[in-house]
């Protein structure tokens, strides 16, 4: 018997179904002849049976290019893409492509599917995807492969990813067939420091640090920052910082955080802090995640002066040197006035105000020069002040008042003294004339002569010349160390403005305050009151330098005076 003759003896009452129990008739839920899906009997019955509407399973009577013999329809299964497009995020992992079968159930199928390159480069934007989808006869479910999607930090269209399936089995057939895969680019960003480093000086007050965002902003992202100690340290030289930035979906505008900088009077190297990037968050990258914030040493300086200054009301102006030391960063203004005391102005001197300034990098000492009021009034000693403020934040004033005495010039006897002298030793013939503690005397030696007398305000030890040696001894003088500088060979010293070089081996030290002691150079300390005197060879240079040390500039002038009152101080 051929497949023919089976064929319609099971289509006239015997419709057997896969099991092998008898067809029920029209309307009957039996499967088909599922042994013959694709033989002699399938599309081979008499085309006018076509009128009637449906097989035994209420399946339309023709399902492929005729009538099937039998009692029952074999429809075949349509396999295709759910859909023509599909779309995938760049970020998306993996993409999910769906395949449906419709029409018949009737027969196990399976077809194959592949992807090929579109305007996306596989290995480069997504991973091959090959494989065979299969459906067991009544099974109608949806079958899903998957298209491995790889994520790049590149800025670019959208790609595309060809899908095909191929190769259907147990009567299937295939729809469209195709679709295409379109991946869509998405970048949310690198996030990184600006720079490497970051310079702040020290009285900076805050660094601030920039942190970009760069190659997309195609969501939410926030990055944490954090400071960490390197050569500087937090608490004393800035003030440890951390926190989150963050960015909103299509916002790339840089964001800043700071870091506070502590100000410090300690000269010292730059030093450095640590800056890091960590935790970034809605898919963003860290490109540059550590730099390094350099402070630099900022000291403006501390000014001095000499803080009491004694000056001849002859001498006509009284010059005041300031000093800017430890350090000099930054250009530097100090302003000065005068505020009288029992000096007056312009009784005694003048009034006088400005302002010092010194450039970035400069310290030479700059100077202060007031006029004093000569007059032929004679008065005790009388003192005014003159007040220093810096204008530069963190610079130092050190000496802010300093004291100037104005003490009157030595007294030269009068006219009328000379006249009352010469009267006396016309009178007399003959006498003595003296000199002792200060007061100039004439003593008659003829009796009922009158006796003349003069007695200066203060007269003034007069310099000693040794003309053989060109040498002369300078008047005693009192002042207060500014600095001083010794090496094995010699001394040099800055009393008040006068700056004094003399040989080491020839300066003799004593001090006055603990038994008058001889002692070293090193007692000779910036600030210290001092009484001394210069003798000074032909040339000028320094042969001989007799210092003594006061506990105060006022004990010193007192020994000053003794001293010139003919007593050994």
């Amino acid at each position: 018997m051929d497949w023919q003759q089976q064929s319609e003896r099971r289509s006239a009452s015997q419709c057997l179904t896969p099991s092998g129990t008898p067809n029920q008739g029209a309307g009957s839920t039996n499967a088909p002849l599922v042994e013959f899906p694709s033989g002699p009997v399938i599309d081979a019955g008499d085309t006018a049976t076509a009128a009637l509407p449906n097989d035994e399973r209420n399946f339309p009577r023709v399902a492929g290019a005729a009538v099937d013999l039998g009692a029952v329809e074999v429809v075949p299964s349509v396999l295709d893409f759910s859909s023509p497009t599909y779309t995938v995020t760049e970020n998306g992992v993996i993409a999910t492509i769906t395949v449906t079968r419709t029409g018949g159930t009737d027969t196990n199928v399976s077809v194959a599917y592949t992807t090929s390159n579109g305007t996306a480069t596989a290995g480069a934007d997504y991973t091959t995807a090959a494989g065979v989808l299969t459906w067991a006869a009544g099974d109608a479910t949806p079958k899903t492969f998957t298209v491995p999607i790889i994520d790049d930090l590149l800025v670019e269209p959208p790609e595309t990813v060809n899908l095909t399936l191929s190769t259907p089995t147990g009567g299937a057939t295939i729809g469209t067939g195709a679709a295409v895969l379109t991946i869509t680019d998405f970048e949310p960003g690198v996030v990184s420091f600006s720079s490497p480093t970051y310079t702040v000086t020290e009285n900076g007050v805050t660094a601030t640090i920039t942190v970009t965002r760069t190659g997309g902003t195609d969501n939410a992202v926030s990055v944490a920052y954090a400071t960490s100690n390197g050569t500087a340290a937090a608490g004393s030289d800035y003030t440890a910082t951390n926190g989150v930035l963050t960015w909103a979906a299509g916002d790339a505008t840089p964001k800043t955080f700071t870091v506070p900088i502590i100000d410090d009077t300690v000269p010292e190297a730059s030093e450095t802090v640590n800056l890091t990037l960590s935790t970034p968050t809605g898919g963003a990258t860290i490109g540059t995640g550590a730099a390094v914030l350099t402070i630099t040493d900022f000291e403006p300086g501390t000014v001095t002066a000499a803080p009491v200054i004694t000056v001849d009301e002859a001498a006509g102006t009284v010059t005041i040197t300031v000093n800017r030391g430890n350090g000099s960063s930054g250009p530097l203004t100090v302003d000065f006035s005068t505020t009288p005391g029992t000096a007056t102005a312009p009784a005694d001197f003048t009034a006088t105000t400005g302002t010092l300034t010194w450039a970035d990098g400069d310290a030479t000492p700059k100077t202060i020069t007031i006029p004093i009021t000569v007059d032929s009034t004679p008065e005790p000693p009388e003192t005014f002040t003159v007040n220093l403020s810096s204008t530069t934040a963190g610079a130092v004033v050190g000496t802010p008042v300093v004291t100037v005495t104005i003490v009157e010039p030595a007294a030269v006897p009068t006219m009328a003294f000379w006249m009352k002298l010469m009267l006396a030793l016309t009178c007399a013939g003959v006498g003595v004339v003296m000199l002792k503690n200060g007061r100039l005397l004439v003593v008659v030696l003829a009796a009922g002569v009158a006796v003349a007398t003069a007695t200066p305000v203060r007269a003034a030890v007069a310099p000693k010349t040794n003309s053989r040696a060109g040498r002369h001894a300078e008047a005693p003088a009192v002042g207060t160390v500014q600095s001083v500088t010794a090496t094995s060979e010699k001394v040099t010293l800055t009393i008040g403005t006068t700056q004094i070089t003399a040989p080491k081996k020839r300066v003799m030290v004593i001090d006055a305050r603990n038994g008058h002691q001889r002692v070293t150079v090193a007692a000779l300390k910036q600030g210290t009151p001092i009484l001394y005197r210069v003798v000074r060879a032909g040339d000028g240079s320094v042969r001989r330098m007799r210092i003594g040390i006061f506990e105060s500039t006022d004990k010193a002038t007192a020994a000053l005076k003794k001293f010139r009152n003919g007593r050994n101080p």
